[in-house]
């Protein structure tokens, strides 16, 4: 797959993402890949006292009236997404089917699987042992798919995956990251060339990973773009 492809998804946005379904016919199944917007529930099952965790009052509270592992106090943008497409919801999150390759390879096959994780970025250095990084999330579906094939046969998952939906939406954390750094910083300290190094570092890992899933399978590509933020560097 060419950079001028990769470019060209990488500026996908969500308020003119136009639908991925034709007709009414549903895709096999959605994966999903990127930070708490998306995440459904990876966070609540990751070790450690500095992770960030949708498990507690208010987070769901407007729907279906508990925690869920969404940062949200009811659907999140993956609900969404999967609700237009037909689905009843995001799928599940990887780290609740992990433990049962049975159950990961039939929620795989028959929905998708969630890989997403709040406080992930692009980067592999972004908030590093509180979160599923993105390169980390490709591997897990990577994994995913190897036991689909043992199942399926590599011929047949790769058919249903060339019709099924990647949704991919990260990068916030890494902008919110480099800023505080940044800020933490003398005027004198700061380097001009420092946001451009950045910016290359970040598109160019973010271009491996969505070439990365077009080998592994992927082909039908919804990118949720960079919120806007207030930066002041």
């Amino acid at each position: 797959m060419g950079d001028g492809l990769v470019l060209c998804l990488l500026v996908v946005s969500m308020q003119v993402l136009v639908p991925v379904v034709v007709g009414s016919r549903r895709p096999p199944a959605i994966y999903v890949f990127g930070d708490s917007t998306l995440d459904v529930g990876n966070n609540n099952y990751l070790p450690g006292k500095d992770v960030a965790r949708a498990n507690r009052s208010p987070y769901g509270v407007d729907f279906p009236g508990v925690p869920t592992g969404r940062f949200s106090n009811g659907y999140n943008t993956a609900d969404y997404v999967a609700r237009s497409i037909g689905f009843v919801s995001s799928p599940p999150p990887y780290l609740s089917l992990a433990k049962s390759s049975s159950l990961l390879v039939l929620t795989a096959l028959t929905a998708g699987v969630s890989y997403a994780s709040g406080d992930a970025g692009i980067l592999d250095s972004t908030n590093p042992g509180k979160t599923i990084s993105l390169s980390r999330q490709v591997h897990y579906f990577n994994a995913t798919k190897s036991k689909m094939a043992s199942t399926l046969g590599s011929r047949a998952v790769n058919a249903m995956l060339s019709r099924s939906i990647f949704l991919v939406g990260v990068g916030s954390n890494d902008l919110f990251v480099f800023a505080a750094a940044q800020q933490n910083r003398s005027a004198a300290e700061r380097q001009s060339d420092d946001v451009a190094a950045f910016y290359a570092s970040v598109v160019s890992s973010y271009s491996a990973t969505i070439q990365e899933l077009y080998k592994l399978g992927a082909r039908r590509f919804a990118v949720i773009n960079v919120a806007v933020l207030c930066l002041f560097l």
